[in-house]
C-alpha cells in the first residue's frame, strides 16, 4: 500500500479525523433556554404509505429536513427459558437484515424503555359486576399498582417497550427566499426525491418486517397519536402525566406540526442533564465493548430498578478503506495490543468480503430520576449525585463494558437519542460511535423482557422481571385444564384461592365447584353464599346418586355412560386389585346400564291399574333411576344378546357384590331415587371430604361421584344453550392413587367432556410422585396443558433431575428447567416465586398475596371463629349488605397476614374486633356508592 506523501493530503486526512472526533465543548447554543426544546423535535408531520408485508398501510413520518421515518414496536424476547441456540436463532435474522442496509442515507434506531408502570386503566373485569370477587380482582390490581411508586420485597412495577426506528435521509428544496418549490422545476425535483425516498424506505421496511415476523418479535407500526404520547411519556414527569392525563392523551392536530403538539411545559438543560419537570435525565455513553459478547448479555439489565432507556444509533459503513490504513500502520506492530489490533481488523474484513455489514453504532443509556421521591434529587443537584453513577457501577458489572457518563454534553445526546432524531451529521458530532460487524452487534440489542404471562386477563401477577402479567388456562389451544404443583408452605391455598376469584370475577356468571379434604375454602364458600348461593357437600352425609342424570330425553346419555362404567370398573378394581377384566367386561356392563335406562324408561309410561289388573298408559311419566342391581342382574341379558359367555355376567356380578344389596358400599351405589329435573347449581359448591378420608375405597369413589354429578350440573341444556364457564378444583388429587387403568380412563373421559362443556379442571397437589407415580393425578398432569409450579424443596428438584436424566417424565421436560425451579424464591407471608408452563407461553413470576388472600384461604378453627364473629356483629347492622364480604374486607385491610401473636394465630381482642367492626361498617358505606368500575380496560 502506497504511503501519502502530499502535505495537502496528509492536512486533510487529519481534518477528517477531527471532524469525526468528538467536539471536546458543545456549542452554548445547546443549552440556551431562549430557544424551546420542540425545536430539537424532528417530527412534523405523518401520512400513510402502503409497505408490503403490512395489512394496513403503515405510518410514514415527515422530518423539520425533509428525512422520512417509520417506527416499529417489537415485542420483547422473553428469554428466560429459551436456550442460547434460540435466542442466537432469534438474533441471526436481525443480523442478516443490518447487513443488507448499505444506502447512507439510511439509519436504525432501537430504544428500550423501561418505566415504571403507572397506568390509570383499570382491567375489565366483569364491568357491570359488583360482587365480591369483582372488587377483589379490582383490589389486586391497586395492590400490585403500588410497586410501582413504591417497591417492595426487591420488585418494582415496570412497563417496558421497544420501539425501533427507521430512518431516511432527506433535504427539503427551498429557493434563496426560503420559499419551497419556487418553479416546477423545483416542484419536480422534489417529487423525484421523495419518490426516491419513499421507494428506499417501501424497500428496507420490507425487509426488515419479514426479518422481524420470522424472528417472532411481531413487529407493530407505531401510529402518529402513538408517537406523540411517546415523547410527551419522555419530556414529562411521571406525576405531570398522571396529574395533567387529559392533556397528556389528547390526540394529535393535523393542522400543526407534531413537534410543537409534544410539549406542555418547558424543558430545562444544562450540560449534565435534562430536567423534565420534576423528573430528570442524565446520560452516559458507551466507550469500550465487552470482552466477551453472547446472546442474551442485554437481558441482565431487566435488574436494574429505576427508570432508565437504551437508545442505540445504527447506520452502514460506507467508506471502511481508512481500516486498509491502520492496518499497514499496524504491520510492524509488536506488542499484544497492536497484534490484537491487526488480528481483528483482518478478520472484520475478511468477514466484510462475506457480504457482512459494518455498522457504526453508538449505545447510549438514560436513567430518570424521579423528582418526587424523597431519595432522588432535582436537576440542579444532578451533577454532585452518586445515584447516576451508582447505576453506572451496576451497569458495568452486569454486561462487563466501560459506559462514561456524558458531563458536557448530555442535551445534545439526549436529543440524538430521540425517535427519528439520528441523522448522520448530528451522530457526528455527538462523537460517540464504534464499528462493529452486523454478527457482532446483535449481541449488544437490548430485545429483552420478563416472561410475558397470557394475552387474556383474568388472574394478576408480576413478572420476575417487573412486569405486569395475567395468567388464563383458558388462553390454551384445546383444553384449558390445569395442573398447580405447590410445595409445603408455598402459598398453594393462597394461589388457588386468588385463581377462584379472578375466574368468577372474570365469568361473573361462572360456576366453581372445589374438592377438597379438611378444605381451606369455607370462606370462598361463605362470600358466595351471601350472592350467588353455595352448596356444602360432606360425604357420606350427602353422598350424590351416580346414575343421576345418566338418562335423557327417555335413552341413556352417552356422553356420561363411558364415565359411569369407569367409575364401575374402578370400584371393581379398588376390592379386587387381581381381577382380570378385558373390554369384553366393559361391553357387557356398558350395554347392561343401557337396557336398564331402556326399562326404566318404558315404565315411566305406563302404571298398572289395581282396578282393571292391566298395565295403562300413564298421564305423569316419572322415571325413577336405575339401581345398581337392576344393572347387575341384566348382565345375563346384556351378555346373551351380545351373544358372550354366560360366565362374563356372573364375574361382573360377583364383583360388584359389595357395592349392592347388603354388600358395605350399597347404601352409596345401590339406592333407588326418581329423576330429577336437571337443578342450576348455586354460584360455588364445596365438597369437604374429610367424612371419607378414612375409606381409601369410599374417598376414591367418592371423588369420582361428585366429579360425575359435577357433569351433570355443567351439562348444557337440550335446547343448545350454553352454560357458562365454569372451573373444578380437586385439591390433593393424591387421593386418586389407585392402580386401576379404569380410573385413568374416568379421569380422560371426565376431563374432555368437561372440556366439551366449557369447564375448566384444575389439579394440586404438594408430592411430585402423584403426578409422576400414580396413575390418577398423573393422568390430570398429561391431560392439562396448562401447568402451575410453586416453589420446591431440592430434594423434589432433584428427584426431577433424576427422572429426566433416566428418560422419565420429570415433570418439566429439560435440566434447565430445573436450574429454573432451583432460581424460585419464597419468603413466608411476603411472596412467592412460581412457574407457568403453558401452549404458547413459559416463565416465571412473583406472586405476592395480599390480604383477601390470606382471609379467602382461611382455614385454621381460629381464623374461622374470627371471620364469623366479625361478620356476626356486623350483621346487627340491618343496612349493611353481605357482611362476610365486609368482614373479610376489614380483616384484610387491618390484618393482610392474619391475626398473630408470638406463638402463631390468635384471637382478636375486644379492642381490635372493634376496630375491624367499625372500619367493616365504615367499608359498607363506601362500597355501596362506589359501585361504577367501569372506567377502563386491562391489558
Amino acid at each position: 500500500m502506497r504511503i501519502e506523501t502530499s502535505p495537502k493530503k496528509i492536512v486533510q486526512k487529519f481534518q477528517r479525523l477531527i471532524e469525526e472526533a468528538r467536539p471536546i465543548r458543545a456549542s452554548k447554543e445547546l443549552f440556551s433556554q431562549a430557544k424551546p426544546f420542540a425545536d430539537f423535535l424532528s417530527p412534523e408531520d405523518s401520512f400513510p404509505w402502503p409497505c408490503p408485508g403490512f395489512e394496513k398501510e403503515v405510518t410514514v413520518f415527515l422530518m423539520k429536513e425533509g428525512a422520512l421515518g417509520v417506527g416499529l414496536w417489537l415485542a420483547p424476547i422473553a428469554h428466560e427459558i429459551l436456550p442460547e441456540s434460540e435466542i442466537t436463532q432469534r438474533l441471526q435474522g436481525l443480523s442478516d437484515v443490518l447487513s443488507r442496509i448499505k444506502n447512507p442515507d439510511v439509519s436504525l434506531q432501537l430504544i428500550f424503555d423501561a418505566e415504571p408502570d403507572t397506568q390509570n386503566a383499570r382491567p375489565d373485569f366483569a364491568k357491570d359486576s359488583t360482587g365480591f370477587a369483582t372488587q377483589i380482582a379490582r383490589k389486586r390490581f391497586e395492590f400490585l399498582s403500588d410497586f410501582a411508586p413504591n417497591p417492595k420485597h426487591g420488585l418494582r412495577l415496570f412497563k417496558r417497550r421497544i420501539l425501533l426506528t427507521l430512518r431516511v435521509a432527506g433535504d427539503v428544496l427551498t429557493d434563496r427566499k426560503g420559499n419551497h418549490f419556487a418553479n416546477s422545476s423545483e416542484q419536480e425535483a422534489a417529487a423525484r426525491s421523495f419518490a426516491k425516498r419513499t421507494a428506499t424506505v417501501t424497500e428496507c421496511l420490507a425487509n426488515l418486517n419479514g426479518c422481524l415476523v420470522a424472528a417472532g418479535f411481531a413487529p407493530h407500526n407505531i401510529a402518529r397519536d402513538e408517537l406523540l404520547f411517546f415523547l410527551r411519556d419522555t419530556l414529562h414527569a411521571n406525576s405531570m402525566r398522571s396529574s395533567s392525563i387529559e392533556r397528556h392523551q389528547l390526540p394529535s392536530k393535523s393542522n400543526a406540526s407534531l413537534s410543537s403538539q409534544v410539549l406542555y411545559h418547558s424543558v430545562q438543560m444544562t450540560p449534565y442533564g435534562i430536567g423534565c419537570g420534576e423528573d430528570s435525565w442524565q446520560a452516559a455513553s458507551l466507550l469500550d465493548l465487552p470482552e466477551s459478547t453472547t446472546p442474551g448479555l442485554l437481558a441482565k439489565l431487566l435488574a436494574l430498578k429505576v427508570p432508565h432507556r437504551i437508545v442505540i444509533n445504527i447506520r452502514p459503513v460506507v467508506n471502511s478503506k481508512d481500516l486498509d490504513t491502520k492496518r499497514y500502520l499496524l504491520k510492524n506492530a509488536e506488542d499484544a495490543y497492536g497484534l490484537r489490533q491487526v488480528e481483528d481488523i483482518s478478520a472484520a474484513q475478511t468477514r466484510m468480503t462475506r457480504e457482512e455489514g459494518l455498522l457504526a453504532f453508538s449505545m447510549h443509556l438514560f436513567v430518570r430520576s424521579e423528582g418526587l421521591k424523597p431519595e432522588n434529587i432535582g436537576l440542579e443537584k444532578c451533577a454532585d449525585s452518586g445515584l447516576f453513577r451508582s447505576v453506572l457501577a451496576e451497569v458495568t458489572s452486569l454486561l462487563g463494558c466501560l459506559f462514561i457518563e456524558e458531563t458536557l454534553c448530555a442535551p445534545l445526546v439526549f436529543a440524538s437519542c430521540l425517535p427519528f432524531q439520528n441523522a448522520p451529521e448530528v451522530m457526528t458530532l455527538v462523537g460517540r460511535e464504534s464499528r462493529a460487524l452486523a454478527q457482532n452487534l446483535v449481541a449488544l440489542l437490548p430485545l429483552f423482557g420478563g416472561f410475558k404471562g397470557t394475552q387474556t386477563p383474568m388472574v394478576q401477577m408480576i413478572s420476575r422481571g417487573g412486569e405486569r402479567i395475567y395468567l388464563n388456562p383458558r388462553d390454551a389451544n384445546g383444553a384449558s385444564h390445569m395442573a398447580v404443583l405447590g410445595g409445603t408452605g408455598a402459598g398453594k391455598s393462597f394461589s388457588i384461592a386468588n385463581l377462584v376469584v379472578a375466574f368468577m370475577a372474570t365469568h361473573p356468571t361462572s360456576r366453581v365447584f372445589i374438592i377438597d379434604k379438611k378444605t381451606s375454602y369455607a370462606p370462598l364458600a361463605w362470600l358466595a353464599d351471601e350472592e350467588g348461593g353455595a352448596t356444602f357437600l360432606n360425604p357420606p352425609q350427602n353422598f350424590p346418586n351416580i346414575f343421576e342424570g345418566v338418562i335423557r330425553d327417555g335413552s341413556v346419555d352417552e356422553d356420561r355412560l363411558p364415565s359411569l362404567v369407569n367409575l364401575l370398573l374402578t370400584a371393581i378394581a379398588l376390592l379386587s386389585p387381581k381381577a382380570e377384566l378385558s373390554a369384553t367386561h366393559t361391553r357387557a356392563l356398558s350395554d347392561s346400564l343401557r337396557l336398564t335406562c331402556a326399562e326404566k324408561s318404558r315404565q315411566s309410561g305406563s302404571v298398572f291399574d289395581k282396578e282393571t289388573g292391566r298395565v295403562v298408559a300413564s298421564a305423569n311419566k316419572q322415571v325413577r333411576l336405575p339401581r345398581l342391581s337392576e344393572v347387575v342382574n341384566n348382565l345375563p341379558a346384556a351378555c346373551d344378546a351380545l351373544q358372550f359367555a354366560p360366565q362374563i355376567a356372573t364375574q361382573l356380578a360377583e364383583l360388584l357384590s359389595p357395592y349392592v344389596g347388603q354388600g358395605p358400599y350399597a347404601k352409596f351405589f345401590d339406592a333407588a331415587g326418581n329423576i330429577e329435573s336437571k337443578s342450576t347449581p348455586p354460584l360455588l359448591t364445596l365438597c369437604d371430604l374429610d367424612g371419607v378420608a378414612g375409606d381409601p375405597v369410599l374417598l376414591v369413589l367418592t371423588v369420582q361421584a361428585v366429579i360425575l354429578e359435577i357433569l351433570r350440573l355443567v351439562k348444557p341444556a337440550t335446547d343448545g344453550t350454553p352454560n357458562p364457564p365454569s372451573l373444578l378444583i380437586i385439591e390433593e388429587v393424591g387421593v386418586l392413587s389407585s392402580e386401576s387403568p379404569a380410573l385413568v380412563s374416568f379421569i380422560r373421559d371426565a376431563w374432555k367432556t368437561m372440556r366439551k362443556f366449557g369447564v375448566t379442571c384444575v389439579g394440586v397437589t404438594n408430592e411430585v410422585a402423584d403426578y409422576t407415580d400414580k396413575p390418577g393425578p398423573k393422568e390430570i398432569w398429561n391431560v392439562s396443558p396448562n401447568k402451575l409450579i410453586l416453589t420446591q424443596i431440592p430434594d423434589a428438584i432433584s428427584a426431577m433431575e433424576t427422572r429426566i436424566r433416566e428418560g422419565k417424565n420429570g415433570l418439566v421436560p429439560t435440566l434447565y428447567h430445573c436450574e429454573l425451579l432451583k432460581s424460585l424464591k419464597m419468603v413466608k407471608g411476603a411472596f412467592a416465586d412460581a412457574f407457568w408452563m403453558g401452549e404458547n407461553t413459559q416463565g416465571s413470576f412473583v406472586y405476592v398475596p395480599t390480604g383477601f388472600d390470606t382471609w379467602c384461604a382461611a382455614s385454621d378453627p381460629i381464623e374461622l371463629a374470627t371471620l364469623k364473629q366479625v361478620s356476626s356483629e356486623v350483621g346487627l347492622n340491618s343496612s349493611v349488605e353481605n357482611p362476610m364480604f365486609q368482614a373479610v374486607s376489614a380483616l384484610a385491610s387491618l390484618f393482610p397476614q392474619g391475626v398473630r401473636g408470638p406463638g402463631g394465630l390468635r384471637s382478636l381482642t375486644e379492642q381490635e374486633k372493634k376496630q375491624v367492626v367499625a372500619l367493616a361498617l365504615t367499608l359498607s358505606v363506601s362500597n355501596s356508592v362506589s359501585t361504577d368500575f367501569s372506567d377502563g380496560v386491562g391489558g
